[in-house]
């Protein structure tokens, strides 16, 4: 199906319909952590059921909870490096999907 749309002489935007589905996940919520000197994204995935995550916020060893930005999908930024090389805590807020 893509192949047709992406060969399409009708370049732009391409009107994409589609449904959440229910989805029973094991394992519990994972983090992928990524980042260099100046900032860190980390990836929220996993989460499974009919929840989307609309916040994330991270703690270092020493200080407070630090708000995280969205910066794509699930990827979740923040240009203070809080926990470089220690452990560090996540906060998520949750939300029941419609």
């Amino acid at each position: 199906m893509f192949l047709i749309l992406a060969v399409s002489k009708s370049a732009g935007v391409v009107p994409v319909q589609f449904r959440r589905v229910p989805c029973d996940r094991t394992g519990g919520i994972r983090f992928l952590v990524n980042g260099n000197p100046y900032a860190m994204l980390v990836l929220v995935y996993n989460v499974g059921g009919a929840r989307d995550v609309h916040g994330v916020a991270i703690r270092g060893s020493s200080g407070g909870w630090l708000q995280m930005s969205r910066n794509w999908g699930q990827n979740w930024q923040t240009s203070t490096i809080c926990c470089k090389g220690k452990a560090c805590l996540f906060k998520l807020l949750l939300v029941m999907a419609r």
